[in-house]
């Protein structure tokens, strides 16, 4: 960004971030999401954050329909990934597409960056700021969010964008997952294609760190200019002392001769009812700090808690909290300022004696030709109110309990294990000091893993189909552990290689071979294959009435099978072809998903095994789907993950078909008709695509 251009400062003024959520078309479409985030509100990330990004429009949470759309979206990313701070971990989103990854650092560390990465076709788009995944952050809060959209035409935002990304595995190694590097590699992949050199006068900052924040800050500043003004925007403070940023940032320019004397100090702070009306400002928990000791001139004034004017509804009339945090420094030439996550305390700004054990946190400093600092401060009300060694003796907030949570506990995932799924209890065995069992979410009767010191880092347990469907419901386990008072709660997560198999619907969520067939043959809609549980509104509108798995019992009549299943053919290789110009998660989804070739072959097998259909139907059947399967496809831009997709599922289609010829040799197996007639349609197919 050229210096001197104000355009992104002033962007952080706008309100109601939800309203930034939502895509240009020119973006193309979304591929992978990662976040990080100190509190996650839930029903805000399903309601109003993943359809914003996704492009579903309105959202209903109570039709069934809105429910379907967002899973299927969500199937096709790559990866969605939210890292969060253990200690505020509340519950997760009811999609198991999304993961949702809970951890604690170092001691006395919190993940307190707020950092949103949204990796489109033809965009990577990242902003961080002081806003929480929550409904107060992105509609309630003054908060303050800068954006960035990097594209093949803005080589320097590609630039900083990628530099941003390049620290977060090594900060965040305690929440870093497979998701999680999935979105990052996805995005530099685009980056390191775009990027160009890195724009002048701003720069991404880490806290947490070997660096503090507040010695990347000063680094910033410009030799031999004094600084004349400082301000100071934050909703929490520490008490300032040896090793408070006050005394770090402004004594590191004394001793370097880059202050003026007398400097004006401005603190932004929250508002509270006056005595006579009005507001005043929320004094700062300082301590007996003496701003005169440091030849500083300071006072507090209030942020204008009243909502703006400049929208309609309900949301503007509630009160704004004061959520953001900026500081700016002012010399004649320069303005140096900082926007981003860490409240001004010594662990926000890494004052204290050992950076690393600073919060992570996550901004933008940026370098602007003086005086640009307006649009990067807050509208205040009332009086200022000086601050002296007496009237800032205010105590300071109490920090998280540390032991509240279970910080031994690492993953709770399923994955896969053949055409199963099994559950993987991962910890970190330096921090078990006692006996702790993982129960089903709400029952600690229901033991699924009990363990203790000196045991495995990892633990992998067969599921039976009963407890499976449990936590597929629940998607939350209860944690007891030899110093927890009361169970926690703890998310489970799926692995990426088994968010295909994963149902859309409650309980098994999977259609039938009956509505298998009727959506091929286009006779229902996708939605249709899920029929809405009890609770959620159908669709008025819908163009299909409820499908019916059952409604005619031809399980026997081998003629009608065989005839449904023949008129299907031609929307499976529809589905295919369509599917070979997508994502690669499209692609897994729609040759390996709930609603996939794949998965109609495994019910014919099943059929079959359960002696619900003869061999040699089953047979013919599985030959059909497999032939509808080429590595090649007619589309030309056919991505290199497609090859791969097409020969595991042709190779999952011939394991079904093994299955049944090895039961049913005399029919199916070497030297028979049907063999030969398998064998010859199969090469037949494979010649045909490849003309």
């Amino acid at each position: 960004m050229p210096r001197g251009k104000p355009e992104m400062a002033r962007k952080i003024a706008q309100r109601k971030l939800v309203d930034r959520l939502a895509s240009e078309p020119a973006y193309g479409p979304l591929q992978a999401v990662l976040a990080t985030t100190y509190e996650l509100d839930s029903t805000f990330i399903e309601t109003d954050l993943l359809p914003a990004v996704l492009g579903l429009g309105a959202w209903d949470d109570r039709s069934w329909a809105s429910r379907i759309a967002l899973e299927r979206a969500l199937a096709g990313l790559e990866a969605v990934s939210i890292l969060t701070d253990l200690r505020k971990y509340r519950g997760r989103p009811r999609s198991l597409h999304v993961e949702v990854v809970p951890a604690v650092g170092a001691p006395g560390q919190l993940l307190h960056a707020k950092v949103l990465l949204l990796v489109h076709e033809n965009a990577v788009r990242l902003q961080a700021g002081s806003a929480n995944l929550t409904d107060a952050g992105y509609r309630h809060n003054r908060e303050v969010v800068l954006p960035l959209v990097a594209s093949e035409g803005t080589p320097e935002v590609a630039a900083l964008v990628r530099s941003a990304l390049r620290e977060m595995p090594a900060l965040l190694g305690p929440w870093w997952s497979k998701g999680a590097e999935r979105v990052r590699a996805l995005a530099d992949e685009k980056l390191s294609a775009w990027a160009g050199a890195m724009p002048e006068g701003v720069e991404f900052v880490w806290g947490g760190g070997e660096e503090p924040i507040w010695k990347r800050f000063l680094g910033r500043w410009p030799k031999g200019e004094r600084v004349g003004r400082l301000s100071v925007v934050s909703p929490f403070w520490s008490e300032e002392g040896p090793n408070g940023p006050f005394t770090r940032l402004v004594g590191t320019l004394q001793a370097d001769g880059l202050l003026e004397s007398n400097v004006e100090v401005t603190l932004y702070v929250e508002a509270e009812p006056g005595e006579r009306g009005g507001y005043r400002p929320r004094l700062p928990a300082l301590g007996r700090f003496d701003p005169a000791s440091l030849g500083l001139r300071m006072s507090a004034v209030a942020v204008d808690p009243r909502p703006s004017d400049d929208g309609v509804g309900e949301d503007v009339l509630k009160r704004r909290a004061l959520h953001a945090k900026v500081v700016v420094m002012e010399g004649p030439r320069t303005t140096l300022a900082y926007v981003g996550s860490a409240n001004f305390t010594t662990p926000g700004w890494g004052a204290g004696e050992d950076p690393r054990r600073a919060h992570i946190e996550a901004g933008f400093t940026l370098a602007l030709a003086a005086p640009d600092a307006a649009g990067l401060l807050p509208p205040t009300t009332g009086r200022p109110v000086v601050i002296d060694p007496g009237i800032a003796d205010v105590p300071a907030p109490e920090m998280d309990a540390e032991a509240a949570v279970p910080t031994f506990l690492r993953d709770v995932r399923l994955e896969p294990e053949d055409d199963r799924l099994r559950l993987l209890v991962a910890v970190i065995p330096e921090k078990v000091h006692g006996p702790f069992h993982i129960a089903l979410h709400g029952d600690v009767t229901q033991v699924l893993l009990e363990a203790g010191p000196g045991g495995a880092a990892e633990h992998r347990l067969g599921l039976k189909p009963d407890t499976l469907r449990t936590l597929l419901r629940d998607q939350q386990v209860t944690v007891s552990w030899w110093e927890g008072t009361d169970p926690s709660d703890f998310p489970v997560n799926v692995d990426l290689d088994a968010r295909a198999a994963l149902p859309v619907g409650p309980g098994d969520g999977k259609p039938g071979e009956h509505l298998l067939l009727q959506y091929y043959q286009g006779r229902i809609a996708y939605p249709d294959l899920f029929p809405p549980p009890p609770g959620y509104e159908e669709d008025s509108e819908s163009l299909h009435s409820p499908a019916d798995e059952t409604r005619v019992d031809t399980s026997r009549i081998q003629s009608y099978q065989v005839r449904e299943f023949v008129e299907a053919l031609q929307g499976i290789r529809d589905d295919i072809r369509a599917a070979s110009a997508g994502t690669q998660a499209t692609m897994r989804l729609a040759l390996l998903g709930p609603v996939s070739p794949i998965a109609l072959a495994r019910q014919i097998r099943d059929a079959a095994l359960e002696k619900r259909r003869s061999p040699t139907a089953a047979g013919f059947q599985l030959v059909e789907i497999a032939g509808c399967l080429p590595e090649e496809s007619l589309h030309e831009s056919v991505s290199p993950a497609w090859g791969p997709l097409v020969k595991e599922a042709r190779e999952k289609v011939e394991s079904f078909l093994e299955q049944i010829a090895h039961l049913h040799a005399e029919q199916l197996g070497p030297k028979t008709t049907f063999q030969r007639y398998a064998e010859t349609m199969l090469r037949r197919k494979a010649s045909t695509v490849a003309r």
